[in-house]
């Protein structure tokens, strides 16, 4: 389909309401496209011509989010773990408002597609044996679980140096922490 000036205004639309709506009602279980649409100020068949459910929303823009992230991660090209760490939290400052929608649906998918990307870095920065997937996993819902609680804050940048400090730890430290785990 083509994205003429006018596709790309209802999009705006759709995660401008998208967004306002789970500012305001943060838990929000689910959502009905009728709902958005009506938020939008388009017709649930516009809403309908750009996407079948309100999960397909998610799913294209976090697709945005990563194609972003990796974008701008390779042009900072090879940089060590401890700054794509850096930069990986900085980015989901700057994407707040939707990485927030993520953690309050209790969703990891997009945080764990990030940090899928930057697993290499941490495997050859912090000594971790390659493939070690249960090391990995481990430490990915550590980490998503000190990103959960920074959510609470809002992912404010005044609180990322005590994130990046407290991930930094947990990564660097994972392998001797779960020595008699994995």
């Amino acid at each position: 389909m083509k994205r003429d000036n006018r596709y790309q205004k209802t999009e705006k639309a759709i995660l401008s309401s998208l967004l306002g709506i789970y500012r305001s009602e943060p838990y929000l279980a689910s959502l009905h496209p009728s709902k958005l649409a009506e938020y939008s100020k388009i017709s649930l068949a516009t809403f309908y011509r750009h996407y079948k459910t309100v999960d397909d929303i998610f799913v294209f823009y976090e697709k945005k989010l990563i194609t972003s992230f990796e974008r701008s991660l390779s042009r900072r090209g090879k940089t060590n773990a401890k700054h794509a760490l850096k930069f990986t939290l900085l980015f989901i400052c700057k994407h707040n408002e939707f990485f927030l929608i993520s953690f309050s649906r209790g969703d990891p998918r997009l945080v764990r597609q990030i940090f899928v990307m930057l697993r290499p870095k941490f495997e050859k920065s912090f000594g971790w044996p390659e493939n070690s997937d249960k090391l990995f996993n481990i430490c990915f819902y550590e980490l998503y679980g000190i990103l959960k609680q920074w959510s609470h804050c809002a992912f404010t940048e005044h609180k990322l140096n005590n994130v990046y400090a407290d991930v930094l730890y947990l990564l660097k430290s994972a392998e001797s922490r779960l020595e008699g785990i994995i």
